[in-house]
This record gives C-alpha cells, structure tokens and sequence, in this order.
C-alpha cells in the first residue's frame, strides 16, 4: 500500500496552487435541518422532528468547486440551474460569498435547481427530500452548456467532470464536448455515475466507486485480484490514462500506464514484456506494487499476469524468473527469443501475437 510522506504532501498542495480548474457538472444545494426528536405523531408511525438548527451549503458540482478553491486553485464552475427560482438564488448567493465565479451556470425554464434536504435528529439522518428534475440537457440548453465548457478552456489548466445522473452531463453535452477536451490536451478527470458510465471515452482519469464498477460490469468484486482486473477492463474499454477505483474502508485501486522493461532478464521474460508494449496489451503483476514513486520492484519468482486487449477476459499466467522493472525504461528493438526454455514455455497465444508483431522465434 503506498503511504504519502508529509514532504510530497505539501509539494502537491503547492503544484495545485494558483492552478485553474473547471469543474463541470450537477450543482446542487444541500440542507440540512437539525432537531430532536420527543414524540411520535399521531397521523402516521413517523417520528416528529423539532427543529433547532438549519444550515444550507454547497453540494454536488459546487462542493467539488468549492473544495477546488480551499487547496488554492482557482475553480471555474459550469452547470445548471434553475431559470430565476429561489433556490438558483441562494446558490448564486452561497458561490459569491465563497468568492466562487457564477457566469458558468446555465438557466433551464424547465428545470429546478436540485435541493436535497437532510433532517437529522440525535445524530441520526431521519430521512431526506429531494427537490429535482433530472432530465437531460438537450436542445438549446445542450448548446449553451457546451459553448460555456468551450470557452472554460481558454483560460483553465484542467477539467474534472463530475457526473451525478442529474441531466447536465447529458449525451448531448458529452458528444459535443469530449472531442474539444481531448484535442486540448488538458488533463480531464472524470467522477461518473451509474448512467452514461462508458461514455466518457479517452479521459486522463477516470474515477469510479467500486458499487458503480461492479453494476456497469455486471459481476461483484470481492478482492484486490478482481478489482485489478476490472480496472484493466476499463481502462481498455475507455481508453482512459488512468483508473482509480474507491473502495470505502479498503482504500483505493489506482491503475496507471507504465511501461515496463526487464534488466537481465531471460528471454522469455523479455519476450513477455515486449510484446505487452508494442501490443499495447496490459502487464498486471501479482504483487503490490506502489504506483510512480516506487521505481524498481524485486519481483523475482513472482506470477505475471498479460492480458491481451484483443480478446477481453483472455488470461496468460506464467511463473518467471523476473529480474529488477524498471517503470521508466523503453525498449528497443524486438529481440529474437527461443519458445521454450526451462524459465517458463511460451504458450501459442503468446507466441503468436509475438509474431504478429513483428518478433521472430528460433
């Protein structure tokens, strides 16, 4: 697992600061209402709150925006908003006084500005309310809402997409958009929901939890082995950079593009390797490994997983006799390898795609 010393800590914050981040997504206001809780009511079995406290903040897209703006960069809100209702009022009022831009929300007269009331009595949330319409931008508003994320992108240095299946994400707006992001080169985060999950094609990150991964694959995830294997699934599928998977109490799953090259390794393993690289299949190692800051890895005797892309859920594992990887090394040309050997039989499959991409076999 990797632990982040309080060093890099503090050189991250510092890199995000003064940074301008665009946060596109579903705004929100959150209400909370605190009480207590003496009787039952005489209408229906339903405990009945008296209320002490109220407190209205920021939600969804804003609270993202506004988390922005406490590590010191400087948000650009996109979103959309209820056309002049009181709500879009009290959530114009909060951004100003969080010293939050505006001029990126989106008006929709058919919609309402999403308001989530929470009542909580004697530390326990009694029930919630929600005041919404989730509908898709479509139309005009689509048209507004991407013009609005097209000129973000003159003045900002990343986009995060924070998508809670309220509409402003639409299919509409994704395929007018994801063309403009990607050509910008800006790195483009992604925090989906259950809807539109696989839209979201050649993101720099793409942000699931694990009950989302497990209902857009259909299977559950009971290990570190099977979450591995979801995340190799879907960074394929999206062609995304990166995939992080949030697991709750379990942490985090990261999975990043690394290229991977043997030093004195044997043949076999070298062959393995290559072939990973100039297929672009994926190398997953059996082990834990701790992400870009750890550069070498004894990985002597351990299993090597290679997925091929070409033929999902296709699986060959070999033992190897593995020397020190290297992360950030780049091979050469491909070597001429012998099929079998006592470190390991390259099967057909493997040897196979070898050939195909150009290796040669003695």
């Amino acid at each position: 697992m990797t632990e982040l010393a309080p060093g890099r800590v503090s050189d991250l914050l510092d890199q995000i600061r003064a940074r301008r981040i665009m946060v596109v997504g579903d705004v929100m206001l959150d209400r909370y209402l605190w009480g207590r809780v003496s009787r039952v009511s005489p209408e229906a079995p339903v405990p009945v709150v008296a209320v002490d406290e109220e407190a209205v903040r920021l939600g969804g897209a804003a609270n993202v925006a506004a988390n922005v703006a406490s590590l010191g960069a400087e948000p650009l809100l996109v979103g959309l908003v209820g056309a002049g209702d009181p709500a879009s009022h009290e959530l114009n009022s909060l951004l100003k006084g969080y010293g939050l831009p505006t001029d990126g929300l989106v008006e929709d007269a058919d919609r309402r500005t999403t308001v989530k009331t929470r009542i909580i009595a004697h530390h326990q949330h009694v029930v919630r309310a929600d005041r919404e319409d989730v509908g898709e931008a479509e139309g005009q508003v689509a048209a507004d809402l991407a013009a609005a994320i097209r000129k973000g992108l003159e003045r900002v240095d990343g986009v995060i997409l924070q998508d809670y299946n309220k509409g402003t994400l639409s299919s509409s707006v994704l395929r007018e958009v994801l063309p403009y992001l990607r050509e910008s080169g800006l790195p483009v985060t992604v925090d989906p929901k259950f809807e539109r999950f696989f839209e979201y094609q050649g993101v720099t990150v793409f942000k699931p939890n694990l009950r989302e991964v497990e209902a857009a694959l259909g299977t559950a995830l009971t290990d570190d082995e099977s979450v591995a294997e979801a995340a190799y699934l879907l960074r394929h599928r999206l062609e995304a950079q990166s995939v992080l998977i949030t697991r709750g109490e379990r942490g985090m799953t990261l999975l990043e593009h690394l290229v991977l090259t043997p030093l004195a390794a044997d043949g076999v393993t070298e062959c393995l390797l290559a072939v990973a690289q100039k297929t672009k299949a994926y190398v997953v190692m059996g082990v834990h490994v701790d992400g870009p800051n750890a550069i070498t890895h004894d990985l002597c005797g351990k299993r090597l997983w290679v997925y091929d892309p070409n033929v999902l859920g296709c699986r060959n594992e070999l033992i190897l006799n593995l020397a020190v990887l290297r992360e950030d090394a780049v091979f050469g040309d491909l070597p001429t390898i012998h099929p079998a050997g006592r470190s390991g039989d390259l099967d057909q499959s493997v040897a196979k795609v070898w050939l195909e991409a150009g290796g040669e076999l003695e």
